[in-house]
């Protein structure tokens, strides 16, 4: 079945994405700024566990702060 138009350029967008991060990952650990990673607890697309409390544990004196319960979706589409 054939996608949107644009949905070839959104797949390529994110593998570069994709392999940037793979480049910086290398470098969270360098990090020595406040930083504060934002995520919902019930998140379908970026798992929390793989990202957001594997981010925190590498960037030192991170701050991780969890929504419960569809928070997230919430704040960036109120209706």
């Amino acid at each position: 079945m054939p996608g949107k138009p644009g949905d070839d350029m959104a797949i390529g967008d994110e593998w570069a994405l994709n392999d940037s991060l793979r480049r910086m990952t290398k470098r969270y650990s360098d990090i020595r700024i406040p930083v504060v990673i934002v995520t919902g607890d019930e998140d379908k697309i970026v798992s929390p566990k793989e990202n957001a409390h594997r981010l925190q544990t590498v960037i030192p004196g991170s701050q991780l702060i969890e929504l419960k319960k569809n928070r997230a979706r919430n704040s960036t589409n109120p209706s």
